[in-house]
């Protein structure tokens, strides 16, 4: 096998999904069941969600406060509140 065989072969198991991998990467967050997802979102309301998430974290401290907790509480109290959130959208 030549050199550049063995090198792609190496490159690309960086991209399989093998059990002692997830186990060696698996951080305190992914263990509370949390997975990497993207959306696409409008540039003015993350451009306001920045905003208040400075706030927030300013405003909470020396509790911290990251993006990704921030967000999920926004989107947990809309679901609570999931019937307004459905009219907002049919109007």
């Amino acid at each position: 096998m030549s050199d550049r065989q063995k090198r792609m072969e190496t490159l690309g198991k960086r991209f399989t999904d093998t059990p002692a991998i997830e186990t060696a990467r698996k951080s305190k967050a992914e263990s509370n069941n949390r997975k990497r997802h993207s959306v696409y979102i409008d540039a003015d309301l993350m451009k306001r969600i920045d905003t208040l998430f400075k706030e927030v974290q300013h405003d909470t401290y020396p509790v911290e406060v990251t993006k990704s907790l921030f967000l999920e509480k926004l989107l947990e109290r809309g679901l609570q509140d999931l019937e307004t959130v459905k009219s907002s959208i049919t109007a």
